[in-house]
C-alpha cells in the first residue's frame, strides 16, 4: 500500500540525515517474523531531472538514487555507481533539499495538522521551510561567541593592568636597588682600601719587628717581642677574614641583581604576549560582527 511506499521514500531520503543503521536494525529491516531470512534489500528511487535541478553529468534525464541494506553494510549509489552519504547530500542540497528542512517528505497525517495550526505555529513553520531558524541558530551560537569573546577580553585587560602595576613597581625598585648599589659598591671600596691599608701598615710593622729581634740576637726582650709579633699576625689575619666577608657579600649582592633583572625581562615580556592575544581576539570579534551583519543584510534582502 502507500505506507509501504511512503517506509521506502523515507528510508533513502530520511537515513541521509541520522547516522548508519545498527547490526540488530539493519536484521530486524531485512526479515521479520517465520521463514527464510532475506540477506539484503534496497530501494531504488527515479528522479526526472529534465530540468536539469541534480548537477550531474549523465546523457539521461532520470536520475537513480539506490539504498542498499545487508546484514554487514549499508550503502549508496547514483546511477549504479557507489558513492557516500555526503555526497548525495552534497547533491540534493544543490537541488533545494535542504537537511534544515524537516518537511522534504510529509506524511499524511501531517498534512492535517498543519491544516488546523495556529498562526504562530504556521509562521514557525514557514520559517523552518525557508531555512531562517537555521539563521538564528547560527546568530545565537555567533553571540554566544562573541559574549564570550568579551569576557575572555575583559580578563586580558584586567591581567594587563596588573603587570603594569606590577611593572611600575619593579621599576621603581630598580632604580632603588641601583642607587643602593652604587652606595653600596663605593662603601665596599672604601673598607677595601681600609682594610688593604691596615693590612699593609700591620706588614711593616712585621718586618721592622723581625729586623728588630735579628738585630736584639736574642736579648731578654726576645719573649715580649715575640708577643708582639703573634699580636701583629693576629691582627692581619682578622683584617683578611673581613676583607673576604666583604668581597663574598658583594658575589651575593651581584647574584641578587642578575635574578632582578632577569625578573623584570619575563614580566616585560607576558606584557607583550597578553597585549598580542588581546589585539588577536579583538579581531575576531569584529570579524564575527561583521559576519553577522553580512548574515543580517543576505537575510533582509531574501525576505525583500
Amino acid at each position: 500500500g502507500k505506507s509501504n511506499f511512503f517506509a521506502a521514500i523515507q528510508l533513502v531520503f530520511g537515513g541521509l540525515d541520522s547516522g548508519p543503521l545498527r547490526a540488530e536494525d539493519r536484521k530486524a529491516l531485512l526479515h521479520e517474523g517465520a521463514g527464510a531470512h532475506v540477506m539484503n534489500a534496497y530501494v531504488e528511487i527515479h528522479i526526472d531531472n529534465s530540468e536539469g535541478r541534480l548537477p550531474i553529468d549523465s546523457p539521461s534525464e532520470v536520475v537513480i538514487l539506490k539504498r542498499s541494506v545487508g546484514l554487514k553494510k549499508d550503502e549508496y549509489f547514483l546511477d549504479r555507481k557507489h558513492v557516500t552519504k555526503v555526497e548525495i547530500l552534497n547533491l540534493l542540497e544543490s537541488a533545494g533539499f535542504s537537511r534544515s528542512n524537516p518537511y522534504n517528505i510529509v506524511p499524511q497525517g501531517k498534512v492535517n495538522q498543519l491544516t488546523v495550526m495556529r498562526d504562530e505555529q504556521r509562521l514557525d513553520l514557514l520559517k523552518q521551510i525557508a531555512g531562517t531558524t537555521t539563521y538564528d541558530d547560527r546568530r545565537r551560537e555567533s553571540l554566544a561567541i562573541m559574549e564570550e569573546t568579551q569576557s575572555r577580553q575583559r580578563k586580558v585587560v584586567e591581567m594587563l593592568e596588573q603587570i603594569e602595576r606590577r611593572l611600575k613597581e619593579l621599576d621603581a625598585e630598580k632604580k632603588e636597588l641601583a642607587a643602593y648599589q652604587a652606595l653600596d659598591k663605593r662603601r665596599k671600596v672604601a673598607e677595601y682600601t681600609y682594610y688593604d691599608k691596615e693590612q699593609r701598615k700591620a706588614r711593616e710593622a712585621l718586618q721592622k719587628m723581625d729586623a728588630q729581634r735579628q738585630r736584639d740576637g736574642g736579648d731578654s726582650s726576645g719573649k715580649a717581642q715575640q708577643a708582639r709579633e703573634e699580636a701583629a699576625k693576629g691582627a692581619v689575619q682578622t683584617t683578611e677574614r673581613t676583607l673576604a666577608a666583604a668581597v663574598s657579600a658583594l658575589k651575593v649582592l651581584q647574584e641578587s641583581v642578575k635574578s632582578l633583572t632577569k625578573a623584570h625581562k619575563q614580566q616585560l615580556e607576558e606584557a607583550a604576549r597578553l597585549e598580542m592575544e588581546a589585539q588577536q581576539q579583538g579581531a575576531d570579534s569584529a570579524a564575527r560582527a561583521e559576519a553577522e551583519a553580512e548574515a543580517r543584510r543576505v537575510k533582509q534582502a531574501e525576505e525583500a
